[in-house]
């Protein structure tokens, strides 16, 4: 994301919440240090979204959150209690893990109780969903195809030898 585009998006912020201040110089530059990894698109889905549900602005880490869910295609935890009710269905690594914390697909289907396990299940594969958003936002360019990592650099200085 370059400053032109960072700047549409402080402005949205600005006029949907009207207590939301760039007073500083120092706190937009940050900002724009902390977010400008995202692929501009996706920050922009991510902000339009939560201007649109949210009553208050978001921090930078929420935005990071958002948008490495999105791209992430994370299920929500009762969508993923669904997927564990049939075994043949497909399971994301998450829910797998979740799964085998509360004892595995048999112990799940002939449980006396439930609702216990569900809630134990609900629990870690939020807690695993948690890591994983960690992790991918820990890492720089999120939601970036790899090319711009570099590649893209390097293609036009070969183009630029080769004429």
């Amino acid at each position: 994301m370059n400053r032109k585009e960072f700047g549409v998006l402080m402005m949205l912020f600005v006029s949907a919440y009207e207590w939301f201040g760039v007073e500083s110089k120092a706190k937009t530059d940050l900002w724009f240090q902390m977010l400008r990894d995202i692929d501009s698109q996706l920050l922009s889905q991510v902000v339009m979204e939560w201007i649109r549900y949210e009553s208050k602005p978001p921090t930078i880490a929420q935005l990071r959150t958002e948008a490495v869910r999105r791209l992430n295609g994370f299920i929500t935890a009762e969508e993923a209690w669904m997927v564990c009710q049939e075994p043949r269905r497909i399971r994301t690594a998450e829910t797998k893990k979740a799964l085998e914390y509360v004892g595995g697909y048999i112990r799940v289907r002939e449980s006396i109780q439930p609702d216990l396990l569900r809630s134990q299940f609900l629990k870690a594969y939020n807690n695993f969903v948690d890591l994983e958003i960690r992790h991918q936002c820990s890492k720089n360019m999120i939601g970036r195809p790899s090319y711009m990592n570099g590649q893209k650099l390097e293609t036009k200085k070969i183009k630029k030898l080769k004429a």
